[in-house]
């Protein structure tokens, strides 16, 4: 009789990476039917199996790869005829591991000669522990090669590596079963900070420091995109100054001159900043700045230069000024070269010529900066007035003159009038305008005066002329006193002398005379006499007289009008001694006396009048005290 079979014998498990395979034997007794198949059930706990599949009657094993790796499943095994199934097999368990999946998001960060890895635990650890990592390394893509195994960390710092030197990673699980999956390949390169930069050179400028340098021999493996300039004013205290691009070079303007400055340079890449440089310094220097408050006087042939220390020597010490010099403005070109003085006398100039100058300081640098603009007209005195001439004349005396030669570079404002009685006595008279010519009517007729003229401009009175002189000189005054007595057949005229000879000597007088009064011709001239006997009359006509003297430049005035009429003289008495009549020598006697009188006081009056003086005043040594009373 047929029946289901026994179970099967020896059931056994043995796991691998993500699998568990069952082997077994045939049923000791297969029910007296062939065995057509076995069915497979398996649980993840003891006791719990379901049916999982059905394999064919001759096989003796089957591979369940519907497991994950570190669950422990558990296996029971049946055999199968056409009767039914038979009696299940004893349970048998085993637990599925594999390798570990690849670690996760692996990263590579460089620095300064190292790279740090970081990376995540596999998703899978295979069913069993990481145990470790395994870390390749390569310096091209896909040619990594084992580096170095570690434990059971996240992270690993690759040390002494090429800064610059781009480096390739891929990391690897370990665990019970074995090494897992390799990673995703990154890479990284290493980098630091940049050596030092080289050979800095600082130098002075005119108010700046021009900095050159070299890259740094060692960039860090990073390039250099910057460096970073350091300034200080004593050695060692240098602070942070600016920050330039990839150059090798720095101008640092707007410093003072003469101030020393200590610099230091640092490069700059894309980990950071480098080592510093060795220190240097350097003194700016320029020019100059231009001279102050220049200012120009002009005198008599000169122009006196003054100036001002600059405000800024340039940071080296003045040794000198440049003097430049022109006669229009704009144009001036090198005078002179002084030293270190702040005043110049310019000797070589032209009275009345404007000069124009501009002055640069100079120190051991060179030459500075030019001044403003001055100009300056160097004046004088004029010279003498030329060609002085007096003329006298009735009362006056006119002096003429031409212009200076020189006017001193100022024109001519005027002139002053010098007069005196002798030579060389000179004393101020007057001034005048503008004018080559004047009267003097404060003169003396006769008496000899002596001038000197001198021009004045607007610096003041120049020169005094030559010497001129001259004798004011007029015609007589008239006669005085004329007298006309009449006669028998005759007129006697007798007058005195002008009370003024005109400053010249009379050399004699001239007879008018008429037969109504203001209607007088000339009679006659006589000579230097004051008496004069007119025969040529008619007696019982009355004769109408007036007399002019005369000297060396003319006829005088007229004198006043007199007029006389000559009688017949009476018949002789016949007895001139006896009583009836007076006798006539009496008579005679005492027109006698009268005539001496007469000529006497002539002759005193014109002595007085010789010895009187005439004009500005008495001369010197003289004095006058006579008085006549006539």
């Amino acid at each position: 009789m047929k029946a289901v079979p026994l179970e099967p014998l020896n059931l056994s498990v043995r796991s691998g990476d993500g699998y568990v395979n069952l082997s077994w034997e045939k049923p000791l007794d297969e029910g007296g039917s062939p065995i057509i198949g076995y069915r497979i059930y398996r649980g993840t706990s003891s006791g719990n199996e379901t049916y999982l599949t059905m394999v064919g009657g001759n096989a003796t094993t089957y591979n369940d790869t519907g497991v994950t790796n570190g669950q422990r499943y558990y296996y029971r095994v049946s055999a199968v005829n056409e009767v039914g199934e038979g009696e299940l097999s004893e349970e048998v368990n085993a637990t599925p591991l594999g390798v570990p999946s690849a670690p996760r998001n692996l990263a590579a960060m460089g620095g300064e000669g190292y790279v740090v890895l970081t990376w995540e635990a596999p998703a899978d650890d295979g069913g069993s522990p990481i145990t470790g990592y395994k870390i390749y390394r390569g310096t091209s893509s896909g040619n990594e090669t084992l580096l170095a195994t570690v434990g059971n960390v996240l992270t690993y710092n690759d040390t002494g590596l090429i800064n610059g030197q781009r480096y390739y990673y891929r990391v690897s699980a370990v665990n019970g079963v074995g090494e897992g999956e390799l990673s995703e390949e990154v890479s990284a390169l290493p980098q630091g900070v940049p050596s030092a930069p080289e050979n800095l050179v600082a130098t002075g400028g005119d108010g700046y420091v021009v900095l050159t340098w070299e890259a740094p021999a060692d960039d860090g493996g990073s390039p250099i995109i910057g460096y970073k300039i350091y300034r200080g004013m004593e050695s060692g205290n240098e602070v942070l100054l600016t920050s330039v691009g990839n150059v090798t070079t720095y101008n640092d303007t707007g410093l003072t001159n003469g101030q020393r400055y200590y610099y230091r340079v640092s490069a700059v890449n894309g980990v950071g900043e480098g080592e510093l440089s060795e220190e240097v310094n350097a003194t700016p220097l320029g020019v100059p700045s231009a001279p102050l408050n220049l200012a120009a006087m002009g005198g008599e042939g000169y122009v006196v230069l003054t100036w001002e220390e600059p405000l800024d020597d340039g940071g080296s010490s003045i040794i000198g000024y440049r003097i430049y010099r022109g006669t229009s403005s704009g144009n001036e070109v090198l005078l002179t070269s002084v030293g270190n003085v702040t005043t110049y006398n310019d000797t070589g100039v032209t009275n009345g010529q404007r000069y124009y100058y501009r002055v640069s300081a100079v120190n051991g640098v060179g030459e500075g900066e030019l001044s403003e603009e001055v100009s300056a007209l160097p004046q004088g005195v004029p010279s003498a007035p030329q060609n002085l001439v007096a003329r006298g004349g009735d009362g006056y005396v006119v002096l003429t003159w031409e212009a200076p030669e020189d006017d001193g570079g100022s024109p001519i404002v005027g002139y002053k009038i010098y007069c005196g009685m002798r030579y060389g006595g000179e004393t101020y008279l007057t001034t005048i305008g503008n004018l080559t010519t004047y009267k003097d009517t404060g003169v003396t007729n006769g008496r000899t005066y002596y001038y000197r003229v001198s021009a004045v401009n607007g610096i003041g009175e120049g020169e005094l002329s030559e010497e001129a002189s001259a004798t004011p000189q007029g015609v007589p005054s008239a006669p005085e006193n004329l007298v006309a007595r009449g006669g028998d057949g005759y007129v006697v005229l007798t007058w005195e002398a002008p009370a003024d000879d005109g400053g010249s000597p009379i050399t004699g007088y001239k007879i008018y005379r008429g037969t109504s009064p203001g209607e007088e011709v000339l009679l006659t001239t006589v000579g230097n006499e004051t008496t004069y006997n007119d025969t040529g009359v008619t007696n019982g006509q009355t004769y109408y007289y007036r007399v002019s003297a005369v000297n060396g430049i003319g006829e005088g005035e007229l004198s006043e009008e007199v007029s006389a009429t000559p009688q017949s003289a009476p018949p002789a008495p016949a007895d001139t001694s006896t009583s009836g009549g007076m006798s006539i020598l009496p008579l005679l006697a005492a027109i006698a006396v009268a005539i001496v009188v007469i000529v006497l006081i002539v002759l005193f009056s014109r002595w007085r009048k010789s010895h009187t003086p005439r004009g500005r005043g008495s001369l010197e040594g003289e004095s006058w005290g006579m008085s006549i009373e006539e």
